[in-house]
Parts: structure tokens; C-alpha cells; sequence
């Protein structure tokens, strides 16, 4: 017999200064935690840690042609990774802060050469660069 759903409710107050989440079980208990926005960010942290945990050794399934949550403009920074030649992509989230990407130079490569072609299809449909 599968386990019970947990129902959650997620609140944040008024002056968007912390937020409530409350867990209900099917016995009709419940429990709330409050949690500012850097304790927000460290679970939030600790559960993406734990998905990686558990995600670790199962097949990584494709991007292609599949619908991800775009963040539009988002802020980014690249810098050189000496080490492995290749580059360190961070960019900021809005739901989840600051992530980074360790890009291995063969990586880069591809990608700079889809984003130039990308470029180029901007360029010859008329569309004006940014």
C-alpha cells in the first residue's frame, strides 16, 4: 500500500520577510516551520543536496526538446577554471540563488561554436543583438 500524500502549504507574509510551511498529514496533524529568507536558502541548499544524492547513479535524462523554466535576463558571470582548462559559469536564479556550472573545455568549445551559429541565425533573420 503506497504511503499517504503529504499535503504542504508554503506562505509567505506580507512584508516578504519570512514565510510558513506547513506539513498536514491524513490524521489531521500538522506542523509549521518559519524560516527567513537565509534559512529559506539553506534548506532549500540541504534539498538539493539530498536530491543529488539520491539522483547519484541514475541514468541524467535529456534536455533535448523538452520544457525547462527559462529565467530571462538572468545575471551571469564566466570565469576561466585553470585546473581542468575549462570554465566556471555562474548565473543567478531567482527561485534557488546563485548556481555554477564547472564546464569542461571540450564543453565550452561546442558551446561557443552553437552559440556563434546562433548568432548568426539572429543575424540573418533581421533580429538586432542586445
Amino acid at each position: 500500500m503506497p504511503a499517504p500524500a503529504l499535503r504542504t502549504d508554503i506562505r509567505v507574509s506580507d512584508d516578504r520577510n519570512t514565510l510558513s510551511i506547513t506539513f498536514h498529514d491524513t490524521s489531521d496533524g500538522s506542523a509549521t516551520v518559519r524560516l527567513n529568507l537565509d534559512d529559506l536558502s539553506a534548506l532549500i541548499g540541504a534539498l538539493g543536496s539530498a536530491r543529488q544524492t539520491m539522483a547519484a547513479g541514475r541514468r541524467i535524462p535529456s534536455l533535448q526538446r523538452r520544457r525547462v523554466e527559462t529565467i530571462l535576463r538572468p545575471q551571469w558571470y564566466i570565469q576561466p577554471e585553470p585546473l581542468t582548462e575549462g570554465s566556471v559559469i555562474s548565473f543567478y536564479h531567482p527561485g534557488f540563488g546563485p548556481v555554477a556550472f564547472l564546464v569542461p573545455r571540450d564543453h565550452v568549445e561546442a558551446m561557443v561554436r552553437l552559440l556563434t551559429a546562433h548568432l548568426g541565425i539572429a543575424r540573418s533573420s533581421g533580429s538586432k543583438p542586445n
